[in-house]
């Protein structure tokens, strides 16, 4: 991946303390991209019993 790529960049990570959020924060940070974080996981939008997201 180019260094350059992700400047500039803006991501929510949500489980930012989960799984893979704390190394997609240190991926962005490391390559000087904008990462917002969020600790619950995404749930706007989605409606219970629909089957999708």
């Amino acid at each position: 991946m180019s260094e350059q790529r992700l400047i500039g960049n803006r991501v929510l990570v949500t489980r930012a303390e989960d799984y893979m959020g704390p190394a997609t924060i240190e991926l962005f940070a490391a390559r000087d991209g904008d990462c917002g974080r969020y600790p619950g996981p995404h749930t706007r939008g989605r409606r219970s019993g629909t089957g999708g997201g």
